[in-house]
């Protein structure tokens, strides 16, 4: 679903359905997150790199759950619903700890991409006689989910404003290219793939042609 009568714009879509993911979707049910996840929420949030790789060993993110949670049913009556739109594109991608992270107020920066986002989303669940819920580590985090993660080494013309010159190769690096999703230095407000592809075949056509 294309929402762009008006700013700021998104689009709406549903993955392909997965029965094994959705079971186990399914079975988590659409509880509201009490007020003790609430208030562990933070320190739970800097946690999840431990724990949930020991979730996954357990089963316990791949298997349907023992106990069901409330409002849990059949996969064929769910589905998951993901919105992208055009955000302020106002994240920054630092070393914390030596590790990656994203600093990025996503919440406050985007107030009214996200009641657009969630208004039509809850419009959609209405007209097919569903229920709608967000997703939990948005009740709990307040924190967005991508697959699709853009900029990290964005296209530009130096190294002081991104990474990459405009044929893919990384500034003061001869012949060391990057040629995905990061080097798209803006959002782009719909499914990013066709994107990233165009991206990725300009880039190596130039890195072909520097061998001529």
């Amino acid at each position: 679903m294309w929402c762009f009568d008006r700013e700021p714009g998104f689009a709406m879509a549903t993955p392909t359905f997965n029965e094994p993911v959705m079971r186990v979707l399914a079975s988590l049910g659409q509880p509201p997150p009490s007020s003790l996840m609430r208030l562990v929420s933070e320190p739970l949030y800097r946690k999840l790199p431990q724990l949930l790789p020991w979730a996954l060993k357990k089963g316990l993110l791949t298997k349907p759950l023992a106990w069901a949670g409330k409002g849990a049913g059949p996969a064929s009556r769910f589905t998951t619903v993901f919105a992208i739109g055009q955000d302020n594109a106002g994240g920054r991608v630092i070393l914390r700890r030596g590790k990656l992270d994203v600093v990025w107020a996503y919440e406050q920066e985007n107030r009214a991409l996200l009641a657009a986002q969630q208004r039509e989303m809850k419009r959609l669940a209405k007209h097919y006689g569903g229920t709608y819920r967000n997703l939990a580590t948005w009740d709990l985090f307040g924190r967005i989910f991508t697959v699709h993660n853009l900029g990290g080494c964005a296209l530009s013309k130096s190294a002081d404003a991104g990474v990459v010159g405009v044929d893919g190769q990384v500034h003061g690096h001869a012949g060391l290219y990057v040629a995905d999703g990061s080097v798209i230095p803006t959002v782009i407000g719909s499914h990013p793939v066709m994107t990233i592809c165009a991206v990725a075949e300009w880039i190596a056509e130039r890195v072909v042609g520097s061998f001529r």
